[in-house]
């Protein structure tokens, strides 16, 4: 295999998930609610493209049983953001007014492999950030090291895994590889931007993806995020060969042990005319870059393992200030990570869901109706992120829950059945949508009551209320 069919297939994975699909490849939707969490669209094949992309990620790396599809290996730290003055100029989002914010922060590597060699040639790392915002609610940022990306779209990053796999070392030339990057000149050239870091602290991490800032005034603002480290330290290709299989995670809890990790989030700044939808095309260098805050990273966490197979960022979690653009990727990323997640949690919420069921009931207490603000905080925390906090989802992507007919239903069970076990394939509205929904039946009666109550009453829905005991009786009868 030449080096440049290594650093693709090791980095071609790349373009969703936690700490990356900047850093590498697409998933998640903590999704709670109704129908699936997840599909970029209605598509006449029988597996939707974020199906079809985690199957090919899975054949190119191979399927590890409660690992992500992408950047499987990993490392949860600690820490927290304060936003500069400029960011509140950009921004009305609260995560800019100037408060302390806790974050939650997850580093990594590129691969579906949890056992890939840190400084494996072509390597791509990731950051991904979680910002926890008053209220009970969250916003991520999921950033890496390509300073632009391969690929503009989900369908052109399914074909490219294609091609990866379809080119062994004994292919004929030109390769399926060789031909797609024929057609794609910019796709080696971002392989050609990365680097193996000395440490993830001294590594700079780019935001492919453009996002739209709406100031207090309404002024809109194309932006692309930037996190730079104090310094930043690059290892040759032979100096990266001689380190140890896991020299970056060690590295980071030792520094972290002596001193906090610092990062500046920035900001370049669009100007009129460059284009927002194309993630291949970074904007000229000459462009603004504001600095929006600093990032303090202070705590290890000694289960990180465990922490983050539940742990999920979504660049399509946003908050009030920060919107999508025309960028296509988030959404299809976003789509990705759900397919990813079902299929790591089905074996965990299955025994959950077991143990649940012989459980005694909670008692009978319509917990949405009488703490609304209980269900619309367990709502904020797991589904907003794919449904939105509109209850009108992502067109493309997430089936909007304001008006529709399962959850309005005065029959529950349905809305219940599918909290509870998830969902695998559904048509709403004549669209497809082939993903998988995740079951959410590790969670509470009486929390699953609370989440269903409130989206059955809240955007001018108006469902009959439920409660514990019916959720109980659902889980009990099981799939």
């Amino acid at each position: 295999m030449t080096l440049v069919l290594k650093i693709a297939s090791n980095i071609a994975i790349v373009m969703l998930e936690v700490a990356a699909f900047f850093a590498t490849r697409l998933v998640k939707c903590l999704t709670c609610s109704l129908f699936l969490l997840a599909s970029a669209a209605a598509t006449a094949d029988d597996a939707s493209l974020p199906t079809q992309i985690v199957d090919l990620a899975n054949k190119l790396d191979g399927t590890h049983p409660g690992f992500r599809a992408f950047h499987a290996k990993g490392v949860v730290v600690e820490g927290r953001f304060k936003a500069s003055p400029e960011a509140a100029q950009l921004s009305r989002a609260t995560l800019f007014n100037g408060s302390t914010i806790p974050v939650t922060v997850r580093f990594s590597d590129d691969s579906g492999m949890p056992n890939v060699a840190d400084g494996k040639p072509g390597m791509s790392h990731g950051i991904a950030i979680k910002y926890h915002l008053p209220g009970g609610t969250d916003t991520d940022m999921v950033i890496n090291d390509f300073k632009f990306f391969m690929v503009a779209t989900g369908e052109d990053f399914r074909d490219l895994l294609q091609a990866i796999i379809a080119s062994p070392p004994e292919a004929p030339k030109p390769t399926k590889l060789d031909q797609f990057f024929a057609s794609h000149p910019n796709a080696p050239k971002a392989l050609g931007t990365l680097a193996t870091p000395d440490s993830f602290a001294d590594e700079e991490y780019h935001g492919i993806n453009a996002f739209i800032f709406v100031s207090k005034t309404g002024q809109r603002q194309a932006v692309r995020y930037l996190l730079v480290p104090e310094k930043l330290v690059h290892l040759t290709p032979e100096e990266a060969a001689k380190q140890s299989p896991d020299f970056l995670f060690d590295e980071l809890t030792e520094r972290m042990a002596r001193k906090p990790v610092v990062f500046h989030l920035k900001a370049q700044l669009a100007e009129p005319g460059d284009q927002t939808k194309d993630a291949t095309q970074p904007w000229p260098d000459d462009r603004k870059v504001v600095e929006l805050g600093v990032l303090t990273l202070d705590k290890t966490v000694p289960n990180s393992l465990e922490v983050q197979k539940k742990l999920l960022f979504m660049p399509t979690s946003l908050t009030d200030g920060i919107e999508l653009s025309d960028d296509p990727l988030p959404v299809v990323r976003a789509a990705a990570y759900g397919v990813s997640l079902a299929r790591r949690s089905s074996a965990q919420a299955a025994a959950s869901a077991g143990a649940a069921a012989a459980a005694t009931a909670p008692p009978e207490v319509a917990i949405g109706r009488t703490d609304p603000a209980h269900g619309q905080q367990l709502f904020a925390a797991n589904c907003a992120a794919c449904h939105q906090a509109s209850g009108e989802g992502l067109p493309g992507a997430f089936p909007p829950l304001k008006g529709d007919t399962v959850v309005g239903n005065s029959d529950a069970t349905e809305h219940i059945r599918v909290v509870l076990f998830g969902l695998q394939g559904k048509t709403i509205n004549s669209l497809k949508y082939g993903s998988a929904m995740p079951p959410w039946a590790q969670l509470s009666d009486q929390d699953i009551a609370a989440i269903i109550d409130y989206e059955r009453n809240a955007w001018d829905n108006h469902g009959k209320p439920i409660t514990a005991s019916d959720v109980a009786a659902v889980r009990a009868k099981g799939k």
